[in-house]
């Protein structure tokens, strides 16, 4: 899904460019090859147009407000998982009835994947506030080995994320339009 998603966002930055003449950035930078934590895959790598979106619509309003920084990423977090939420509904609810029938109670994993992710970014933030010599022990490891570690703590929170598009059959459907991408079981 990274993959799919990253190469899209560059063909739509490159339509978007070319029919209005617009410089765009790449909205990926990335983020499965050399993110170094959680905060860097979400915070500097991820979907970075959406990432300053949220940044300025949430996180920084309630930031000012609260200057609670766990509240202003949960805050930004869950407004994307409400987007993600009603978007998946959305998509379920347009497929055809028989594709539909496996998503029955999945409703709420786009929520749980979404604060899942604020949880791990709050918790790299606090251990290395709360026991600096393990963040400093933690950024002294190898550039490679930090990246392997930033996938291990993300990729088991990836099936909440991709359970209702496996279930209702559209990962198929999505595979099928982008014969690259490889579907791989859980």
């Amino acid at each position: 899904y990274a993959g799919m998603l990253s190469v899209m966002c560059q063909l739509g930055a490159g339509v978007f460019a070319l029919v209005l003449g617009y410089d765009t950035e790449d909205p990926m930078r990335s983020p499965m090859v050399y993110s170094q934590g959680v905060n860097d895959f979400w915070g500097r790598r991820w979907n970075r147009t959406v990432h300053k979106f949220l940044k300025r619509l949430f996180f920084d309003p309630t930031f000012n407000a609260t200057r609670i920084r766990w509240l202003a990423t949960l805050a930004a977090f869950s407004a994307s998982a409400t987007f993600h939420e009603l978007l998946v509904h959305h998509m379920v609810r347009k497929a055809p009835p028989h594709l539909r029938l496996g998503v029955e109670g999945r409703q709420g994993y786009q929520v749980a994947f979404f604060v899942s992710q604020a949880v791990l970014c709050y918790a790299e933030r606090s251990l290395d506030r709360l026991l600096p010599p393990l963040g400093r022990l933690a950024r002294s490891l190898p550039y490679p080995v930090q990246v392997v570690c930033t996938a291990f703590v993300i990729a088991p929170f990836g099936p909440l994320f991709t359970a209702p598009l496996d279930a209702s059959g559209l990962s198929v459907s999505l595979a099928k339009m982008f014969p690259s991408v490889v579907l791989v079981p859980a």
